[in-house]
């Protein structure tokens, strides 16, 4: 249970008091909140030149963590009045002061304030304010810690309306102007009053409360009391503005209208506390209708009677009644916390209103009855009943439609901006990037040097000593092994020699290893000495082979001393292609619908650790997406070879035996599946499909009940408080719309362009004729169902349609499924596993069901459902992150670019785990770079390398600092794009720029070769290097 809480402010000096008359003055102050007295201090007789001190304490409470206790305690302050005692029991009003109690809900329980006391009207004498000093002191803090970030305040801003009608200027001086805002929440709540707005016929700049905000519904203070300290006007920018009238055209329009042109000004502020429950609903109002209406009422008084004086007992009369439309979808924005902007003020007509806000009856018609008795208890000016209000304002329509056929207000706007303490909707802010390129590539080992000519020469020779010198120690050991060690004389090391010696030429081992020195000389003496020709005298070649001697002595020992340390000239750099770069250039490669490029780095992968069963699995899963079955069961045998007991492995080869008609093969390994790991629910709910798919007229009935149920059990002890949706209509009809899914799925699989035609490359052509006869047998089995079966299934369908569309939370154990089938792209089974939670979903279909039929549509290619369904996942789950991000690559795949930026923002800017963070950060940097935005692209590309880096983040890296004239960030860049893929033609070719506008033309030209080596075949590329080439005057040798 909430704790109360006890607010004790207490009054202690008084500064700056001085009497009117005389010396002495005897004061008191009252006190008011939320409009009812909370008692009077005790009267203080004060002389000139004397301390003045109250010494007063008064009490406020609240409940912690209440809405409505801490919404009305920080909505309106709390008015201090100071009054002067005088004789018989009078008093007079010297001046008002109002506390403002926020800091509190800030998380404040003690502070000093030093509050103002001002004059009724405006002093023209210089005198200092007289000021109070309070203490406010809380008994506990008003949010509990830990539950602050679960609330949030909105304000509520009314600023001016500028451009009124010209008739208004002849508006008697005491009529006013209301503006009524429903809060889009629970249906009944009462609606934000703005009363008290006041006609200025010329701007009016010698007012201080022209530009500081008031407090709203606050009667009998005085004006310079109901300022809000620390609170004004901001300037308006119509470029950052969220609201109307912000093109070109309309800005010399705004500024002639805010500077020259009559206005009504509010400047008011209305706060109210929004709580867990009311930000949840909040969002989903948002989410179904962005558009809040803002009505505006203009009440004239009475018309006078005959005689001149006014009927006392008629109601007001209700003139002029219009609405302004404010668009609150930014606030859905993960950050946005605030919105400002103008808003044209239309003529009030309930179709309109109706047809933007859709939902009249909360949030028009019950705000006129709400607006009716919160005016005539807070309004002063505006005494009404319920009834009358609701009459004047159709009678204010009607008149308003009749005075003109066109629009009666004009161009007429108010000027509103509504904050929030907190976002509805919390902001991920991306990491910090550095300045430099260089700091975010990983250090490296230096690649080797290659050497040629002399030096290689010498090192050839090098390395021959070091062979010859091994051989020997064999032989040695081979003859003298057992001697070897041991102590012996000089004598007996020489007849040893001799020994040796006599066995390399018996045995020919020496002339053998003549003849291995030879080439190595030979090479040394053409490359080192460089001496091709005959010599001229027998002293010039005694002299030639003196030095030649002399080297191969010096190189011979060089090379002997090393031939007991390990070689240094075989080093070779360790591999940077470890196996997941393999694995997220192959996802890279998907995306890009390049199949047979991802195919040869999942046959990479394999190559690289061939026991290993999870890279077979990936690999087979690949090959299940282009449709590829025979390579995939290939590929799960080899897994399942690899490791017996590899339950995904079994998995998807018995989904393969499955699509290919083996039903009997396919049990024996989802029995094996479901045997090497009981516990888990995927295999159960697996063979229930396969008993389901494979069934005859329901004949497997039982065998689908027994898996699911068993499934089920496991899943309910795991979390006991979800509602499974288990189907609980009969088996016979689920299966039957389960093939038709079945079918559908395969179908749409097989007539996919970008899948099917990448299968014919992958498959051999016997393996793609064996498919397709499965196929047509399998087809051709499916056309033969009986109209009884097809009856059936369209009732089932009917079925699924009366479920309702609401937001439910529970996630089936077919959801579960379904998501695991979908990562190693089991498509059909996971279209089967989908309709079965369709059927049997009892609470309606869920922001989480929507997202994996997107993902599924996503996987199939059909960009239409993908939209469809990414749209109506997020229609019921605004925050679904992940359902952002598919709706993205939806719009990415349609080529809206300009709504796929805004998409892929939102997508990063909100919390939560993302499908494939990699890909996103590709596409929008892959938008911005189409756009010539080089410096937003450069970005994301970065935040793509630091995240998970790539030869694409690092080829977009240095593109965009390419075209950015950032020669040395763009060589850096493509150099480590380089490494990670040295196959990469559009790789050479930049580099090939780079090098040509750095003034390297032989690199730039051995680069242009690599390009053309690779594959380079952009057009657009080899023409912008031959431009270049001729705006630089450079030639290639060849």
């Amino acid at each position: 249970m909430d704790n109360p809480i006890t607010i004790t402010i207490t009054v202690s000096q008084c500064h700056n008091l001085r009497p009117l008359k005389g010396d002495t003055i005897t004061v008191f102050l009252r006190f008011e909140h939320t409009q009812k007295p909370l008692g009077d201090s005790a009267r203080l007789a004060y002389k000139t030149g004397e301390e003045c001190n109250f010494n007063h304490s008064l009490s406020l409470s609240a409940i912690q963590g209440d809405t409505s206790s801490i919404g009305s305690l920080i909505q309106q302050p709390l008015v201090v009045s100071m009054f002067e005692a005088l004789p018989k029991d009078k008093v007079l009003l010297m001046g008002q002061g109002c506390l403002d109690l926020l800091p509190l809900f800030q998380g404040r329980t003690n502070y000093f304030h030093s509050l103002p006391i001002h004059p009724l009207s405006p002093s023209t004498e210089d005198h200092p304010v007289i000021t109070l000093d309070l203490e406010i002191v809380a008994s506990a803090p008003l949010l509990a810690p830990g539950r602050a970030d679960r609330y949030s305040l909105l304000s509520l801003q009314l600023h001016s309306l500028y451009s009124p009608p010209e008739q208004w200027a002849t508006s008697p001086a005491c009529t006013t102007y209301t503006f009524s805002l429903p809060i889009p929440t629970t249906e009944g709540h009462e609606p934000i009053l703005m009363p008290n707005g006041s006609y200025r016929p010329k701007p009016i700049k010698d007012l201080s409360y022209d530009t500081h905000l008031r407090w709203s519904s606050l009667t009998g203070v005085s004006p310079l009391a109901c300022v809000i300290p620390d609170r004004s006007v901001e300037p308006s920018v119509p470029d950052e503005e969220d609201g109307e009238l912000r093109d070109k055209q309309d800005l010399e329009f705004r500024v002639e209208a805010e500077t020259g042109k009559p206005r009504v000004v509010w400047n008011m502020e209305k706060r109210v506390l929004l709580g867990e429950d009311w930000i949840s609903e909040l969002k989903k109002c948002l989410s179904q209708c962005s558009e809040l209406p803002i009505e505006l009422v203009r009440t004239s008084p009475p018309p006078p009677q005959k005689g001149g004086k006014a009927k006392t007992e008629e109601e007001p009369s209700f003139s002029y009644h219009g609405v302004a439309f404010v668009s609150l979808s930014s606030l859905l924005y993960p950050g946005t916390s605030r919105i400002t902007g103008a808003y044209i003020v239309h003529p009030y007509t309930e179709s309109e209103v109706a047809s933007r806000t859709q939902c009249t009856n909360s949030y028009v018609l019950g705000a006129q009855t709400s607006r009716s008795s919160a005016a005539s208890a807070k309004v002063k000016q505006v005494k009404k009943s319920a009834s009358s209000y609701h009459t004047g304002l159709e009678s204010a329509t009607e008149e308003t439609a009749k005075e003109g056929e066109g629009p009666v207000f004009g161009r007429c706007y108010v000027h509103v901006s509504l904050e929030l303490s907190r976002p509805l909707i919390q902001r991920k802010n991306l990491e910090e990037l550095s300045e430099h390129v260089s700091d975010l590539i990983p250090p490296r080992s230096a690649m080797p040097t290659r050497i040629g000519g002399a030096e290689k020469a010498v090192r050839g020779y090098q390395q021959q000593i070091q062979q010859v010198a091994t051989g020997l120690l064999g032989e040695m050991w081979t003859l003298f092994g057992d001697e070897l060690g041991k102590e012996e004389s000089a004598s007996e090391l020489e007849k040893r020699r001799i020994e040796l010696q006599y066995q390399l030429n018996v045995t020919g081992r020496f002339y053998a290893l003549k003849e291995q020195l030879k080439h190595s000389v030979v090479s040394l003496v053409r490359d080192k000495f460089q001496n091709k020709t005959a010599f001229k005298s027998e002293e010039e070649k005694e002299e030639f082979l003196s030095e030649l001697y002399v080297h191969l002595v010096d190189q011979m020992h060089t090379g002997l001393g090393n031939t007991l340390l390990s070689s240094q000239y075989e080093q070779t750099p360790p591999s940077v292609q470890e196996p997941s770069l393999l694995k997220l250039f192959a996802s890279e490669a998907i995306a890009n619908n390049n199949y047979a490029q991802a195919a040869q780095y999942y046959q990479q992968r394999v190559a690289m650790r061939r026991n290993s069963a999870d890279f077979w699995s990936e690999y087979g899963s690949f090959c299940m997406l282009v449709n590829n079955l025979p390579k995939a069961e290939e590929c799960f045998k080899q897994a399942i070879a690899c490791d017996q007991h590899h339950v995904p492995s079994l998995l998807l080869f018995g989904i393969v035996s499955n699509l290919t008609s083996r039903y009997e093969q396919a049990e024996t390994f989802l029995e094996a599946a479901s045997a090497q790991d009981p516990q888990a629910i995927e295999p159960w709910i697996v063979m229930g499909l396969h008993y389901e798919a494979s069934s005859e007229n329901g004949s497997n009935k039982n065998a689908v009940d027994m898996s699911f149920r068993r499934a089920e059990s496991l899943y309910t002890r795991d979390q006991p408080k979800i509602s499974l949706a288990i189907p609980k209509v009969s088996t016979s009809k689920v299966s039957l719309m389960s093939k038709d899914t079945r079918h559908s799925s395969r179908e749409g699989l097989l007539n996919s362009k970008q899948i099917g035609s990448t299968a014919g490359t992958l498959a051999d052509t016997t393996e793609v004729g064996e498919q397709e006869d499965e196929d047509k047998k399998q087809v051709a089995l499916e056309e033969g169902l009986t109209t009884s079966r097809d009856s059936l299934r369209s009732e089932a369908i009917e079925t699924c349609e009366q479920i309702p569309i609401v937001k439910c939370h529970a996630k089936s154990i077919f959801m579960v499924t379904a998501e695991f089938l979908l990562e190693r792209n089991a498509l059909t089974f996971a279209a089967m596993a989908l309709g079965h939670h369709l059927v049997g979903c009892e609470d309606g279909i869920n922001s989480e069901y929507e997202t994996l039929l997107a993902r599924l549509a996503l996987a199939k290619g059909d960009t239409m459902d993908l939209l469809l369904h990414a749209k109506r996942a997020i229609a019921l789950d605004i925050e679904n992150v992940q359902a952002w991000e598919i709706f993205s690559h939806a719009q990415y795949l349609m080529r809206d670019t300009a709504g796929a930026i805004k998409s892929y923002e939102r997508t990063l800017a909100s919390t939560g785990e993302l499908l494939d963070p990699h890909l996103v950060y590709l596409r929008l940097a892959s938008i911005y770079l189409e756009e010539d935005n080089y410096t937003k692209s450069k970005e994301m590309f970065l935040h793509g390398c630091r995240h998970s880096p790539s030869a694409l983040t690092w080829l977009g890296v240095g593109i965009s600092c390419y075209r950015m004239q950032e020669l040395g960030e763009a060589e850096e860049a493509l150099a480590e794009a380089n490494i990670l893929n040295n196959l990469e033609p559009e790789i050479w070719a930049y580099l090939c720029m780079v090098c040509l506008r750095t003034g390297r033309q032989a690199e730039a030209e051995q680069t242009y070769r690599y390009a053309l080596k690779c594959g380079l075949n952009d057009t657009r590329l080899i023409h912008e290097i031959e431009q270049l080439t001729d705006e630089l005057q450079m030639e290639w040798n060849s």
